[in-house]
């Protein structure tokens, strides 16, 4: 897979995770997540991007070590209540991130899946318009 716009392939970290163990995500991966039965479905349990500690992603501090924003506000309507999701780490937006952009980040996210069908409600409102300027217009003319 590559990441929009890149050059270089893109490495992709498809970590299944069923137990909710927290995977390390690189800015140039995708986080990919996936539920192996078909009457099971994503509940994200936690994302977070920046540079929390050193690890795969992070290997020498340049500091600003463990500094993070929790972005499982971004990641849980795309995931959560699906069977399978994936979202390219680098369009994750960290903008708010209270450190200096500098220096990489990496995602750490964690999911379950668990048994179950999400239903989806629509509710359809229809708002009639009524142009009053018209109709006075009319009336008068």
């Amino acid at each position: 897979m590559r990441v929009p716009g890149s050059t270089a392939a893109t490495n992709v970290a498809a970590v299944l995770v069923w137990t909710g163990v927290i995977s390390e995500y690189c800015e140039t991966e995708e986080f990919v997540a996936s539920c192996p039965a078909d009457d099971e479905m994503i509940v994200m349990q936690s994302a977070h991007f920046g540079r929390m500690r050193l690890g795969r992603c992070l290997t020498v501090n340049n500091g600003n070590l463990g500094c993070q924003l929790d972005v499982l506000d971004q990641l849980d309507p795309l995931c959560s209540g699906r069977r399978g999701c994936s979202v390219v780490v680098a369009t994750i937006d960290h903008r708010t991130l209270p450190c200096t952009r500098e220096v990489r980040g990496y995602l750490e996210a964690s999911y379950v899946c668990v048994k179950g069908n999400l239903i989806i409600v629509t509710i359809i409102i229809i708002i009639i318009r009524i142009d009053f300027t018209q109709t006075f217009m009319t009336e008068s003319e």
